[in-house]
């Protein structure tokens, strides 16, 4: 086993013992602060994630005042990701001048002009990266979730949807025939 290899396996011992000791205290935080209660256990699972590639060499009350912190963190980059995502939605779909009936309901005309959006979209993805992107946020399946049904880990289903939401952020950024 390589250096590399050993010091991976010694983060994730590391976060595992982390979670095993602290575990119930990281989610009672996350199950308090957050307003969206579907992403506990996306939150939850990011934390692991980043403690994983950032070992921290902190214990008792200073690593718990470290979680807290991460977590409130952490609550907020996903608030300031879903807002920006529906902003980009919003920005897409006011520059390409979307005809909607006007007798549609504020969900329905959201959904129309998101289906527009992502088909022109779509294209730029993998079926892997559609998939998961496809069960996590139109179906809302949880991370875990997306995974069982994908049947893949959950690590691999974060990394589809990363690659694939940064394909689409560039494509959403970019005007209609670089996308199509």
């Amino acid at each position: 086993m390589n250096e590399e290899n050993a010091n991976y396996n010694e983060n994730i011992a590391a976060v595992t013992k982390i979670f095993e000791e602290h575990g119930e205290f990281i989610r009672k935080i996350i199950s308090y602060k957050t307003t969206d209660k579907s992403l506990i256990d996306d939150l939850y699972q990011d934390l692991f994630l980043s403690l994983a590639a950032n070992p921290v060499a902190l214990t008792g009350p200073e690593l718990k005042a470290f979680l807290y912190r991460s977590i409130i963190n952490d609550i907020h980059d996903s608030g300031r990701r879903v807002k920006n995502y529906r902003n980009l939605l919003n920005k897409y779909a006011e520059n390409h001048k979307f005809s909607v009936n006007k007798h549609l309901s504020q969900n329905a005309y959201n959904e129309e002009r998101v289906e527009i959006i992502m088909k022109d979209a779509w294209g730029k993805l993998s079926p892997k990266e559609t998939n998961a992107i496809s069960l996590r946020y139109i179906e809302g399946y949880s991370i875990a979730e997306t995974a069982s049904i994908m049947r893949v880990k959950p690590a691999s289903v974060s990394r589809y949807i990363c690659v694939g939401l940064k394909k689409l952020r560039e494509c959403l950024g970019h005007t209609e025939r670089d996308c199509v």
